[in-house]
Formats: structure tokens, sequence, C-alpha cells
């Protein structure tokens, strides 16, 4: 059996310190420690000298920025990590160097972003190419929650609740892979078999004509928000001027008296750990309602 080469091997064929080496190998930025030549030099000597890190995983593509931040993420590493496996989260200036000389991967995952280079490359590795909590493309599976079926059952929540007049506030450009299409389509629908009105907000420049339209004496009897990354305590605090019931979707805190939608983020992580097996199309996940003091009936007409 052939000697395993170790990153002192890659050391000595670079001249290079054993720190420096572990810098470069170890698939995280260097935060400018190191040049661009240093680090090309010892990916070069890597690949020539065949040296690969031990154990198996997967290998997640983010951004420092984005990727933590990404909700579904603590999820999915311990999903993916729960057979001994790991998981390297590293940038994607890194993700080429991992896919040579990471531990070998069982799948690509993308973080937050789906670069459009990343699933070619996945799959001259021959590898699997999925995204976390975003939409796939040609080459790539997607595992996210099914935002549709959420909005139709919040607009159904609603309905048996006696709401005819409903606003739906959104805004767009905020979430590149979330489809605003979709998600209006998807309370249009439901709104018209249930023969409930539905009046559009987008919240791009700010709250308040959502505002003036709740507090207003003939307003929608209902509020649907989507997707509010904190809680809309200015909305909460307008209900006091006239009270309407409010359920916002994509994100739920405790302690709060709002009625929201809860995403799977269990379920989801555990979607994406059975794609990296062998997944071919997008899979979505519905949420799970979490009903609290904003969900209730119209108030009596004047």
């Amino acid at each position: 059996m052939p000697r395993r080469i170790t990153q002192d091997d890659v050391a000595k064929a670079t001249g290079l310190s054993r720190s420096t080496v572990a810098k470069v190998l170890s698939l995280t930025r260097s935060r400018g420690e190191l040049s661009a030549a240093t680090r090309q030099r010892v990916l070069d000597a890597a690949r020539s000298l065949g040296y690969r890190a031990t154990g198996q995983g997967v290998i997640l593509v983010g951004s420092d920025h984005t990727a933590w931040q990404d909700p579904f993420l603590p999820a999915a590493l311990a999903a993916l990590t729960a057979d001994g496996h790991r998981a390297s989260l590293v940038s994607w200036e890194g993700c080429e160097a991992a896919l040579h000389i990471g531990p070998s991967p069982a799948a690509v995952i993308a973080v937050a972003f789906l670069p459009p280079e990343l699933p070619a490359m996945a799959a001259a590795a021959g590898l699997p190419c999925l995204a976390l909590n975003t939409r796939g493309c040609p080459g790539a599976v997607g595992v996210r929650p099914d935002e549709q079926a959420d909005l139709a059952a919040v607009v159904e929540h609603l309905a048996t609740f006696g709401h005819r007049s409903i606003c739906f506030a959104f805004a767009t450009g905020v979430h590149p892979h979330i489809s605003v299409a979709e998600r209006r389509q998807a309370v249009a629908t439901t709104a018209r078999r249930l023969r409930v009105v539905v009046e559009e907000v987008v919240l791009n420049h700010g709250e308040e004509e959502l505002l003036r339209l709740m507090t207003a004496r003939r307003g929608p009897t209902a509020l649907i928000l989507a997707p509010m990354e904190t809680q809309p305590w200015h909305v909460v605090d307008a209900r006091r001027k006239r009270p309407f019931a409010l359920v916002v979707v994509g994100q739920d805190q405790r302690n709060s008296p709002v009625t929201s939608v809860q995403p799977d983020y269990a379920g989801v992580a555990a979607r994406l750990a059975e794609a990296c097996n062998g997944a071919t199309v997008d899979i979505a996940v519905p949420g799970r309602l979490v009903v609290r003091e904003t969900s209730v009936p119209p108030p009596l007409a004047d």
C-alpha cells in the first residue's frame, strides 16, 4: 500500500513552513496573511503529490457573511454529520481546492446562494450538487421550505376565522432565490378558491403605506407578512388603533404574540441529508403554523 501523502510532504516539496502549508490546506481564508502566489504554490504541490485530507463528508460552499447567518445551517450541519462524517464549510474561493484536496466528499452543498459555476464543478468531480434553503437549477437540487404551501395554509387559516379581506405585504429583491411571483400566486389562488379579497403592498420603501392601509377604518381585517427577518413591532403596535389578524411567514420568535409559520429546519436538514444520496428534483418542505394571540376574527361591522 502506498504511503499517504501528508502536509509535511507538501511543505518539503514547496520549501515552505508546515504552518504555512496548513493554513492553505485547511481550506479557510487566510485573511490576507498569505499571497495568492503562495496559496497557488501549495495547492499545485498538493495536487501533484496526490495529497488529500483524511475523512469523508460533504463540502458546504458559502460566503463568510451569508452562510453562517442562514437559519437552516445548524440543523443541516447536525444532520450531515450524524453518521460520523465531517462537513467542511468553505468560501467560494476555497471550493475548487476543497474538491481536489479535502476529504473525499459525498456531495457539494451551496448555502444561502448558488454560484452558477458550482454545478459544473461538482459534476466534473463526480459529485451531486445541492442547494440549502434556496432553489436549484440545472445540475443542482434545491432543498428549501415550501413557501407556496405555507402561504396557502395561512390564507385558509385566516378564512376559517371569517376574514374576507386580507392584505399580503412582501418585499422584492431581498432574497434573490425566493420567487415573489410564486408567493403571490399561492396567495391569490387560495384566496379565489375561498372567495377572499387580497390587497398587495410592496414593502421595499418602508412600512408607511402598509400602516396607513391597516389602520384605515375600512381597511383589510387581516395581514400576511412574508418574509420578515425581524419581528414587525411597528405593525403589532398599529393593531392598537384597529385590531386586525396578523400572520408572519418565514420566521418565528419565542415569547412573541404573533401567529407565524415556523420553517421546518429539522425537516429540511433531514431531506438535505437524503438528497446527498441521489435526489434529482427540488425538495420543498412545508412549515408549521404556530397560532398565537394575533389570530383573531374580524371586528364586528359598525
